[in-house]
């Protein structure tokens, strides 16, 4: 299941994702990486949180975020997952970090 999150401050998270970080003691982290998403890409049209199953991986799963942002407010794809990337590891312990990926779709304005 994935529910779109809106990028003002009013907004839940899917039960999945929350039953899912519960599970796995990722609770403290989800607000935090939510606040860097909206920082790090402050015109995002869309935010979508589900939990995702890994394809190629059996009992892989993450918290997956989707962010559609304006093609023309990223002109540095590499730079801006980088950006993602360096928050993620501030935010949580390296060894957690696996539990959380992001799709960043740039899109025609």
């Amino acid at each position: 299941m994935s529910a779109p999150v809106s990028t003002s401050t009013s907004w839940q998270w899917p039960a999945d994702v929350l039953d899912m970080a519960r599970r796995h003691q990722l609770e403290p982290y989800l607000e935090p990486l939510l606040a860097a998403i909206r920082r790090l890409f402050p015109t995002a049209t869309s935010v979508t949180v589900s939990v995702e199953h890994d394809p190629e991986l059996r009992d892989v799963w993450s918290i997956h975020f989707d962010v559609e942002v304006p093609d023309s407010d990223v002109p540095d794809f590499v730079q801006a997952r980088s950006a993602w990337g360096d928050e993620m590891f501030r935010i949580c312990p390296a060894p957690l970090v696996c539990n959380f990926t992001m799709t960043l779709i740039r899109v025609a304005p």
